[in-house]
C-alpha cells in the first residue's frame, strides 16, 4: 500500500477529505474479508462502537470493494 496525496472537498456544505492511497487487489481482498469477519463476528448493537461505523456503511464498503474486486479480475 502507497500514499499518494490527501484531497479537501466539500460535499453538501460539510468539507470531507479523500485520502487517495495505491493497493493491490490482494490488499483490497484482505479489507474485504475483514469487513466481512466483522460484520459476521458483531452483534447489531455492538458493531458501531467496536467498529466505529454502521452496519448499513460497513455493507455498502464491502459492496463497493466487490465492484472492484470484480473490476479488477475481468482486466487480469
Amino acid at each position: 500500500m502507497k500514499f499518494l496525496r490527501t484531497e479537501a472537498k466539500t460535499t453538501g456544505g460539510k468539507k470531507d477529505r479523500d485520502v487517495v492511497i495505491v493497493v493491490t487487489r490482494d490488499d483490497l481482498v484482505l479489507l474485504s474479508n475483514a469487513v466481512s469477519e466483522a460484520l459476521e463476528a458483531l452483534e447489531e448493537w455492538e458493531f458501531s462502537i467496536r467498529v466505529g461505523a454502521s452496519t448499513a456503511e460497513a455493507r455498502a464498503m464491502k459492496a463497493a470493494l466487490k465492484d472492484l474486486l470484480d473490476k479488477t479480475r475481468r482486466r487480469a
